[in-house]
């Protein structure tokens, strides 16, 4: 099989559905660390069961064998085929020992920590004052986490920082403060950290 690939539908679907990145969703694939559910009759679409780490759930693939497009990612209960408990079971296993193993062997090789695929990060969840869910989204760089986390610094800063970031993601601009609670995630190493409220002043 060829590479695995997104399609724009796909890419969509990914923004809306989880907190992977695309090189993480294709590098999953491409190391086979799936199982396999089906494959739609007559054609050359099958459907791949796989482990997201940073959402601690269950997603399938459906990918075209012969091109190695991703065509869409759906929650396990719309997949076609009924999915053993068992199957849950090894899509874990495999994405959460390859995690292990690649730490394993950074930390050994004693290179940065920037080559870990699964490298740590902060995840935001944003919500409207009625509860609805407006914007999810992830930092990786190292200045912006040191100066997201950094509560004590210059308030104005940081929310400004925060701001451009929820802007650049979802368009939103306003007193946040009147419309928006945020919660935050420390990620890494496999691990979600507990769901916590983010000062917006």
């Amino acid at each position: 099989m060829f590479q695995a690939r997104l399609t724009k539908h796909c890419s969509l679907r990914l923004k809306e559905r989880m907190s992977l990145l695309q090189e993480e969703l294709c590098r999953i694939l491409n190391d086979d660390l799936v199982v396999l559910v089906g494959q739609e009759s007559g054609t050359s679409k099958i459907h791949k069961l796989f482990y997201s780490i940073y959402d601690e759930t269950f997603y399938v693939a459906v990918q075209d064998e012969l091109t190695g497009g991703v065509i869409t990612i759906l929650p396990p209960e719309q997949s076609r085929w009924r999915i053993a408990a068992e199957a849950y079971k090894q899509a874990r296993a495999l994405v959460c020992d390859s995690a292990e193993s690649k730490t394993a062997t950074i930390s050994q090789s004693e290179k940065p920590a920037e080559a870990n695929p699964f490298s740590t990060f902060l995840r935001f969840i944003v919500l409207m004052d009625q509860g609805r869910k407006i914007a999810r989204f992830k930092v990786r760089d190292r200045d912006y986490i040191g100066c997201l986390l950094d509560l004590e610094s210059d308030p104005k800063e940081r929310m400004k920082l925060f701001e451009r970031m929820l802007f650049e993601k979802i368009g939103f601009y306003g007193d946040l403060g009147s419309y928006v609670t945020a919660y935050y995630q420390v990620v890494g190493s496999g691990k979600s950290g507990p769901q916590i409220p983010y000062p917006i002043s």
